[in-house]
């Protein structure tokens, strides 16, 4: 069972909702965090046997860094992603 909690960044109000380790697993597979650098956006992509490399579902656009929220950033802005208070949810 996979745990997410909601992150908002404290400078412009940006969320996300992931791992706290920017990964888990879920019945379908691996569910990663990465960071788009062309979109700003953080994305979460279910990871397949003999992923290479990870293209964004957002702009299409090849997807070089994971993020997580204990060293990640806003991509929006760069300020601090905090951890929402009571926003945990279970997944299966």
């Amino acid at each position: 069972m996979a745990t997410f909690y909601k992150y908002r960044c404290s400078c412009c109000g940006y969320e996300h909702t992931g791992n706290k380790a920017g990964f888990d697993g879920i019945m379908a597979g691996l569910v990663v965090d990465f960071k788009c650098d062309h979109c700003k956006e953080i994305v979460s992509v279910l990871m397949h046997d003999h992923m290479f490399y990870v293209d964004c579902p957002n702009c299409r656009e090849r997807v070089v860094s994971t993020w997580n929220p204990i060293d990640g950033h806003c991509p929006k802005c760069g300020g601090k992603m905090e951890e929402v208070e009571g926003s945990c949810m279970l997944a299966d």
